[in-house]
């Protein structure tokens, strides 16, 4: 029985992680394809969305902290 259960799951694991390949091949491709002004523009889009995400959760974290003290206390 849980030897069912492993094999669907590694199995799932594999097929999420061909999938995820195919993604950052496609990616890869569509990158390829630009020139360098589009490319760099690119990275200057996506380091902006992890700047702005990192301080969602940043602040989402400092307010876990904030209750976490609060019902500490």
């Amino acid at each position: 029985m849980f030897e069912n259960i492993k094999a669907k799951r590694e199995q799932k694991i594999q097929e999420e992680q061909e999938k995820l390949n195919q993604q950052i091949q496609a990616e890869r491709n569509r990158l390829a394809s630009l020139s360098e002004k589009e490319l760099l523009i690119e990275a200057i889009i996506e380091l902006k969305k992890l700047k702005y995400n990192s301080r969602i959760i940043s602040s989402q974290c400092d307010e876990i902290a904030r209750r976490i003290v609060i019902w500490s206390n």
